[in-house]
């Protein structure tokens, strides 16, 4: 069903389409599991607003313990140029390449020697393996910082509450036709 909107459409053709594709072949998709959108969100930092950041962490950690059983990527997308000065993503790249998420101290202090900031142009993506450690800083520039977000995930992340099943977000399936 397509919206009315071309604007929407063409958003939920990136979405579902292009970023759920890429997400789909990152997540590894195998027959007992499928890909799903799991979440999406716009982050916006207003101009001149240092306290505007995130703190180091990684996003799976947002999960609980059962709903980490699933693999997440997220796809950090600027909708306007980012850099140090308007609140870009820094990255803490996995130490051990074969062990994603094994990261020997606590979440880092920004000193690691491998942090890199993401420069981006506006309609970039960074696909982030949800145990990637990063973060962002505030916004010193005198303009808005948007960033679109979607999550996936690898299999619908579903909570059983007695004879209940909740859905902890969206679990939109990823079609292998799109």
């Amino acid at each position: 069903m397509k919206s009315q909107s071309p604007a929407a459409n063409e958003v939920a053709d990136c979405t579902l389409c292009k970023f759920g594709r890429c997400a789909r072949q990152l997540l590894g998709e195998d027959k007992a599991d499928e890909t799903y959108l799991l979440n999406d969100q716009y982050i916006v930092k207003p101009p001149r607003e240092d306290r505007a950041e995130f703190a180091w962490h990684q996003d799976i950690l947002y999960f609980s313990e059962a709903e980490r059983r699933h693999a997440v990527v997220s796809v950090w997308t600027p909708l306007d140029d980012v850099d140090e000065t308007n609140g870009t993503v820094l990255v803490d790249p996995f130490p051990d390449p074969s062990r994603p998420g094994m990261y020997k101290h606590g979440l880092s202090d920004g000193t690691s020697t491998r942090v890199f900031p993401a420069v981006m142009a506006a309609g970039s993506a960074l696909f982030m393996d949800g145990r990637l450690r990063h973060c962002s800083m505030g916004n010193k520039s005198t303009r808005f910082r948007t960033v679109y977000m979607p999550q996936f995930s690898l299999g619908r992340m579903q909570i059983e509450r007695g004879a209940d099943t909740a859905f902890t977000a969206l679990a939109v399936p990823i079609d292998k036709e799109m």
